[in-house]
Order: C-alpha cells, then structure tokens, then sequence
C-alpha cells in the first residue's frame, strides 16, 4: 500500500494529538500556577481540554492550507 506524505503527516498528527500526557499537561498548568497544588482531576480534564484544542488547530489548519492551495496553487 501506497501511503503519501499528507496521510503520512495526517497520521502522525493524530498520533501525537490523541496521546497528550497528563504529566506533560501537569506541567504546562505549573508553569502558570507554581505554587498551586493541582488535582488528578483537573490534570486530566485539562489535558483532554488541550486534545480536543489541538484537534480543531489541526481542522483549521487544513481548511487553511486548501484554500491556500485553490487560490494560489490551482489557478
């Protein structure tokens, strides 16, 4: 099977979006808040707060490279 580079990078995004770890998101939250303790919870409603704004900086993204491409590309 033949894979491209668009599927290959799509692919990878995915991977890397649906995998965001707790102790990353953990630590991005005491970057803002050092001295605050933070609970399992929040830690991990934040982290699939974080999934699910990388899933739609990824949409809008591709929507912006399309119309990229029909304008500037295309033509």
């Amino acid at each position: 099977m033949k894979t491209d580079l668009s599927t290959f990078i799509n692919l990878h995004c995915i991977a890397i979006i649906m995998s965001v770890p707790t102790s990353l998101t953990k630590q991005l939250l005491q970057l803002h808040h050092p001295d605050q303790k933070i609970s399992n919870e929040a830690v991990e409603l934040s982290s699939e707060f974080l999934k699910l704004f990388l899933q739609e900086a990824r949409r809008r993204a591709a929507i912006e490279v399309c119309l990229w491409c029909y304008y500037f590309v295309l033509p």
